[in-house]
């Protein structure tokens, strides 16, 4: 199975949770750390996340789902958009 990058994220956590969201949906998600630094058994530099190059672009569907999703389920920062609520 050939692997394809799907993102990078900031840290070894973010990426073990977006792993775990895709797994929920079915898809097969590996975290590559970026560097084998890590303290605690965890990487604090860029990771990958990759997929079976076969379901790259389901995977990108999923992932921009997620994104989405979690955009709408959180509150503004903006004053003026809490104004008009």
């Amino acid at each position: 199975m050939k692997l394809s990058e799907l993102t990078t994220v900031p840290d070894q956590v973010i990426a073990e949770m977006w792993a775990e969201m895709l797994q929920n949906e079915g898809i097969d998600a590996y975290v590559a750390a970026g560097d084998t630094a890590s303290y605690l058994g965890l990487a604090s530099t860029p990771c990958r996340i990759l997929v079976a190059e076969a379901i790259l672009e389901r995977a990108q569907a999923v992932l921009a789902a997620l994104e989405r999703d979690a955009r709408e389920a959180t509150p503004s920062a903006d004053p003026a958009d809490q104004e008009s609520e």
